[in-house]
């Protein structure tokens, strides 16, 4: 019957384990999702606004759409995006506003621009941040998402400690009710 006891508990851990797991992997996809989301309605503002972010009172006079996607911009907004743009004029770069960054010198934008521009997508990832092409492909603007992938990165790391304690607790309790669970079995075997 010690068999038996072992399969209960290995089954029991596994099950809760694969469980934890998928939950994991649903709330850093959905999280992700939602960050992409935000982010390329920032995009997509900066590069309609012609590579700034405008005040509370510009950004109330957009169109309605803009407005649903960008549901939380407030005064604060155009100050706490972290965000640079590259002007194109004929593939050939004309300047870099740096002025809402710090964490990137004129020289490594450019080559964030032209390595976007090389790949002919008008929206994506390049390392922590997310870029948007304009339509006539003159300007590409990078908004720095490090903090939000960080703050998931983190989420993943302590969700992951806390589902593997309570697994460990699962399994602990399921080893000492095991008994319990196979006594039957043995008095009729």
């Amino acid at each position: 019957m010690k068999k038996l006891r072992k399969k209960i508990v290995i089954g029991v851990f596994f099950s809760a384990l694969v469980v934890f797991a998928l939950t994991i992997l649903f709330v850093a996809i959905a999280i992700n999702t939602q960050i992409t989301r935000r982010t390329d309605g920032m995009t997509r503002l900066i590069v309609t606004n012609n590579g700034l972010l405008p005040e509370k009172s510009e950004y109330e006079k957009l169109e309605v759409e803009d407005q649903l996607r960008l549901y939380n911009y407030n005064e604060e907004s155009p100050y706490r995006m972290r965000y640079f743009s590259v002007s194109f004029l004929d593939d050939n770069i004309v300047s870099a506003d740096l002025k809402h960054i710090k964490a990137v010198d004129e020289s490594s934008a450019i080559m964030m621009a032209d390595a976007v521009m090389m790949t002919g997508e008008t929206t994506g990832n390049y390392d922590y941040y997310r870029y948007r092409v304009s339509d006539n492909r003159q300007l590409v603007v990078f908004v720095d998402c490090t903090e939000e992938y960080s703050a998931v990165e983190l989420l993943v790391l302590i969700l992951s400690i806390v589902s593997l304690g309570v697994v460990l607790m699962i399994t602990l309790v399921f080893w000492f009710l095991s008994n319990r669970i196979v006594k039957p079995f043995e008095e009729n075997s």
